[in-house]
């Protein structure tokens, strides 16, 4: 059985990489004690109440599930042999269930208890994870509240980095074309009873991105190793053209194509205002973080499964989603974390740095890293799909997926 998740997991993954670079993925300690349940406690972030947010009241101090909390709080979260991470920018805390002790960074503070699990989830202190990501919290006793707003610094920096974005939105509107070298490595574990797979691949890629006409491709090479057989360098070619998206598998070398709307996406660069990237912007910017970096400024953001379930909402209300994605198991953990590296200069994007992070119970992990360095401004050669792609190419059928899917096999 672990043996064959694995090869669906390295099937899955060798198809998805040219399809992701063209479309830029313990033992439980007893429960908190409280006599008679949770309190009646209301927490407010910024001046929206939490509903459904338990809280645990235990010698003064306010303990919450942190993947909820967190959540609310524009933080990624992950979660790993018993050491639950959070994540926002440069900041990261690491919370190990059964320890009173939390790793801020480098360094280790003193926890008010030990993390302990609550009705399957880890509680943590919420004055505690409020401030390290940035936060004041105000006690409000006489209504049994509990504010959670930005710092005034955490405030100025929202504001820097709308101003950012919509400076580097503007000086898109400009760039016709650019080439992206990309390097991927993806790590994957599969494990089931006493028998573990491991996995591992690493790419590398030249992109290119065209505005108008909207095209893009991809063309490089994969190496896979581990399980029960190491694969040697793999060719990997992918193009987005004239309403098509042409994938080559690398184990076969065979062509496929589907449909693909680019109306939607033209009509996004056309209006960098609409409607739908504004209220992306407006969902992921307040956990965004910003750096600093001489000729540079990097803009950090971490997405959580709320957030990526919200923009998946937010695009398919505006029909950009060209093809059916499977969707995630339910009990899938997920986090996301982009870097974003932007040239004083004339405010364009140079550099993307992703790490996605995937498991599932029981033993099931994909760990993904991704940069791209982006180059070659208005200089790079126009997208064309070579005729014998065209006609080699063959319907791919997607399969449905079905709600609360926990497998689907590509072809």
């Amino acid at each position: 059985m672990a043996r064959g998740r694995g090869k669906r997991m390295r099937r899955r993954a060798v198809l998805a990489v040219p399809l992701a670079i063209l479309l830029s993925a313990a033992s439980p300690a007893a429960g908190l004690a409280a006599a008679s349940g949770p309190p009646a406690l209301r927490v407010e972030v910024d001046g929206q109440e939490i509903a459904g947010l338990p809280v645990v009241v235990e010698n003064g101090t306010s303990w919450v599930p942190v993947r909820k909390a967190a959540e609310f709080l524009h933080a990624g979260v992950g979660w790993n042999d018993g050491v639950v991470s959070v994540r926002r920018g440069a900041t990261e805390l690491s919370f190990e269930v059964g320890s009173d002790r939390v790793k801020v960074g480098g360094a280790s503070e003193q926890l008010p208890g030990p993390v302990r699990i609550r009705d399957g989830a880890a509680y943590v202190p919420l004055r505690l994870l409020a401030e390290k990501l940035g936060y004041r919290v105000e006690w409000d006793g006489t209504n049994g509240k509990v504010a959670i707003r930005p710092s005034e610094q955490r405030l100025q920096e929202i504001e820097t980095i709308r101003d950012l974005l919509a400076k580097t939105t503007k000086a898109s509107q400009s760039l016709d074309r650019c080439a992206a070298d990309v390097r991927l490595n993806l790590e994957g574990r599969a494990k089931e009873g006493a028998t573990e797979e491991h996995f591992t691949a690493t790419g590398t890629l030249r992109a290119v991105y065209q505005r108008s006409p909207l095209a893009l491709s991809a063309e490089g090479q994969l190496s896979l190793t581990g399980g029960p057989v190491s694969v040697p360098p793999m060719p990997l070619r992918a193009y987005l053209a004239e309403g098509r998206l042409y994938v080559m598998d690398p184990l076969d070398q065979k062509w496929y194509f589907m449909p693909f709307d680019t109306q939607f996406l033209e009509q996004l660069l056309k209006e960098p205002d609409n409607p739908v990237d504004k209220e992306i912007r407006d969902l992921i910017v307040p956990g965004a973080e910003l750096r600093d970096a001489g000729d540079s400024y990097i803009i950090s953001v971490d997405l959580n499964p709320s957030m990526m379930k919200k923009i998946e909402e937010l695009l398919g209300e505006a029909e950009a989603s060209p093809a059916p994605v499977p969707p995630l198991p339910e009990d899938a953990a997920v986090s996301i974390h982009y870097d974003f590296t932007i040239r004083k200069a004339d405010f364009y994007t140079t550099a993307v740095h992703l790490e996605e992070s995937i498991s599932q119970a029981p033993g099931v992990e994909l760990k993904v890293a991704l940069d791209e360095d982006i180059h070659q401004f208005n200089s790079a050669p126009p997208v064309n799909v070579p005729e014998e792609v065209k006609q080699k190419a063959v319907p791919l059928n997607l399969p449905e997926f079905p709600p609360g899917a926990a497998s689907v096999p590509l072809p």
